[in-house]
């Protein structure tokens, strides 16, 4: 597979991810999965780029631990049933 389309592919799978956040869809495994894709994109670039993927990393898996929010899709749902 060509790089170009790897990375676009990677850009589409980060953006499906974010729209999962900000409407509170299948928060905690969206955080589970985006934490372990920041983690290997900083190990693998380093530097300052690598240090900016572990803290988003990190704020990704304080996310993962935090409670619930009252308006997010996971806790309406909860609530319906």
């Amino acid at each position: 597979m060509p790089s170009e389309v790897f990375v676009q592919i990677n850009g589409l799978t980060e953006i499906v991810a974010a729209v999962f956040l900000l409407t509170g869809t299948f928060t905690k495994l969206v955080c589970v999965f985006l934490s372990a894709h920041l983690f290997g994109i900083a190990i693998s670039a380093g530097g300052d780029m690598g240090m900016r993927d572990a803290v988003l990393a990190m704020i990704g898996i304080a996310l993962l631990f935090s409670p619930k929010d009252p308006w997010s899709v996971d806790e309406w749902s909860r609530r319906a049933r």
